[in-house]
């Protein structure tokens, strides 16, 4: 199981990035970053629990403060099969570009959340595999301030849910962006599947990748 081996963690997030044909309004580029800080990774079944999406919440530090158990970034990553994963980390660093999130858990270990189990120089010994890779800001989202409850991992799980409609991105587009006011959300995708950004009803935005159809 999954759960047991993230005891502990340097997390890997990627994606392979294959261009940005985008057919529809894209907002920006996949922005690039570091932070120090606190994440909470839990993975959440999709498509009946075939697949699953794997979340990683990040709760940076400020120059002079502590986390403030808000969740400043989300990351998610699309697997096409089931993952089971369920992890708190306190002061951790924090890198992420278009293809990768790398959580710094020290001595802590090595774990890897990819795209591809090729794409690095320095592979790992534990390994999920996925097929896209977002990230989204302004998701507002409170997190435990302690080790996380059966409840609470649920409840972090259902954010992964989304509308089927495309307000950015869609079929020819593996990589896109949206801005949802001071809120905004980017996606990469590998082959076979396309971009797709909402804004939720609540002004939420969110960003997958969605299996594209075979032509007729």
């Amino acid at each position: 199981m999954f759960v047991k081996k993230l005891a502990m963690v340097t997390t890997t997030v990627s994606t392979a990035l294959l261009g940005t044909d985008a057919e529809g309004d894209c907002y920006g580029a996949f922005p690039p970053g570091s932070a120090v800080g606190d994440i909470v990774l839990v993975s959440a079944p999709v498509e009946g629990g075939t697949g699953s999406d794997v979340l990683l919440f990040l709760d940076e530090a400020g120059a002079d403060d502590a986390p403030d158990a808000r969740a400043d970034r989300v990351f998610r990553l699309q697997v096409a099969g089931p993952t089971q994963l369920q992890r708190r980390m306190v002061g951790v660093s924090v890198e992420w570009d278009d293809q990768a999130v790398t959580v710094d858990g020290g001595l802590r270990g090595e774990f890897r959340l990819t795209t591809s189990s090729s794409n690095s120089s320095n592979p790992l010994p534990s390994t999920v595999v996925g097929f896209g890779l977002s990230q989204a800001v302004g998701w507002d989202v409170t997190l435990p301030v302690a080790a996380p409850t059966a409840s609470d991992y649920l409840g972090l799980a259902a954010l992964a849910t989304m509308d089927a409609r495309c307000d950015s991105g869609g079929e020819g587009a593996d990589s896109c962006g949206n801005d949802c006011g001071s809120r905004s959300c980017w996606v990469s995708c590998r082959a076979g599947y396309y971009a797709c950004c909402n804004c939720s009803g609540l002004g939420t935005p969110k960003c997958k990748c969605v299996k594209e159809e075979p032509s007729q």
